[in-house]
């Protein structure tokens, strides 16, 4: 005969692995914004580009490469979004692009700093 104490310890073992699938399910609905945080690796592309395009300008046309960073993320970031829209829910998939842009923006930040020699 199965004791109270058994009982008890059954039902709390089975609350638990209850709460963790409700909680795994949960992270798993939430996982489009982790798709749009994928978004990320194509704007660092793009930030590499921009990076070797502007060694081989010159002083007259310096804003190329700005440009080309523009067009090539606007590009990129609606080919992304038009696949991944196929699979994941819209507003998570556009605040996972938008903090991907949030990111990239700090990252290209840092590398463009760092890219500019110092003044003698």
């Amino acid at each position: 005969m199965l004791s109270l104490k058994k009982i008890n310890l059954f039902s709390i073992f089975i609350c638990i692995v209850f709460l963790f699938v409700v909680c795994l399910h949960q992270i798993i609905k939430k996982m489009d914004i982790f798709i749009g945080l994928s978004n990320v690796l194509t704007l660092m592309l793009v930030t590499y580009i921009t990076i070797v395009a502007s060694k081989y300008t010159n002083k007259d046309t310096a804003l190329l490469p700005l440009l080309i960073m523009i067009v090539l993320d606007a590009s990129f970031t609606f080919v992304f979004y038009t696949l991944a829209l196929e699979f994941a829910d819209i507003t998570l998939l556009k605040r996972g692009i938008s903090l991907s842009f949030m990111i990239a923006t700090g990252l290209r930040m840092v590398l463009f700093i760092k890219q500019i020699k110092p003044l003698k």
